[in-house]
């Protein structure tokens, strides 16, 4: 009869890692305390997005976690020099970090954020909030923001479309959007249909 792996996890709580039993067999399993301990002391290292403005950092995250949703502000630091500071956020769970550095580097197509949508509301969403304030539209579904920095809003329907394993098919929705800034659904499809 086949345990219950629920039961058996319940059951680890509480024990080192040193003395797990084995639930298949019921043997105990001994971890050398030196794998335990090597593992705990290398922290893995943490790899987010860190964008440089000239002084419109914390401006820049208000708007960006007010747009995008399961987005919060996670703090700010102000450093020694007074016109420096370094502000964190989350972009829907994404860690990101932003730097006011008194000094201007633009952005470019190099790098940018990709907001998968699900829809045309919701691709016509994010589209809109981002490009407000004086952001511009861009070909092919990208644009950049009133602070410069590069997004693509990209439905998710338009990447399955191109990826497609018959290349006709592919190439045609590929056509159909180097003509469009906003990406529209229904045109790809239409596209997509031949």
């Amino acid at each position: 009869m086949k345990r219950d792996t629920r039961v058996r996890s319940l059951r680890l709580r509480g024990r080192s890692q040193q003395d797990c039993t084995h639930f298949s067999t019921g043997s105990q399993i001994q971890m050398p305390a030196m794998i335990i301990q090597s593992s705990r002391m290398r922290a893995m290292p943490k790899v987010f997005p860190h964008l440089w403005f000239q002084n419109q950092a914390e401006e820049a995250m208000e708007f960006y976690t007010s747009v995008l949703k399961d987005s919060k502000v996670l703090g700010s630091t102000n450093l020694p020099d007074p016109e420096l500071s370094v502000v964190r956020f989350e972009l829907a769970k994404l860690q990101v970090v932003a730097l006011n550095a008194n000094s201007h580097v633009p952005y470019n197509e190099a790098f940018s954020f990709l907001v998968e949508t699900q829809d045309q509301a919701e691709t016509d969403y994010y589209w809109n909030a981002l490009t407000a304030g004086g952001g511009k539209e861009q070909p092919c579904g990208w644009l950049t923001d009133k602070f410069g920095v590069y997004w693509q809003v990209a439905p998710t329907a338009l990447l399955r479309m191109i990826a497609d394993p018959d290349r006709e098919k592919g190439g045609r929705v590929m056509q159909a959007m180097y003509k469009m800034k906003k990406i529209i659904i229904a045109d790809l499809e239409g596209a997509y249909r031949g």
